[in-house]
């Protein structure tokens, strides 16, 4: 199982700036849809190895990166890596 941590960066939506957690794995598998804007991360729980596929709409370009990385302990966002609610 893992904890996919989802962070809302859109400053034009109802849930900007909000947090939501998903449990995924074996015991629950899940398509997640991430939005352009949406930070994501996640945390393996336990042991045995988590797999995760990330099907993209555009091939990645690594000269010209359409992303941003934001660190994990980031106060921007302020997310207790500790699980909870398991």
């Amino acid at each position: 199982m893992a904890q996919i941590v989802l962070h809302d960066m859109r400053k034009e939506s109802p849930t900007y700036k909000q947090t939501d957690i998903i449990f995924a794995g074996k015991d629950n598998p899940v398509s997640i849809s991430i939005p352009p804007f949406v930070a994501h991360g996640y945390k393996v729980l336990g042991n045995e190895k988590v797999r995760l596929f990330y099907h993209t709409s555009e091939v990645y370009d690594s000269k010209n990166p359409d992303e941003e990385r934001i660190d994990w302990n980031s106060p921007e966002i302020g997310f207790d890596w500790n699980t909870k609610f398991k």
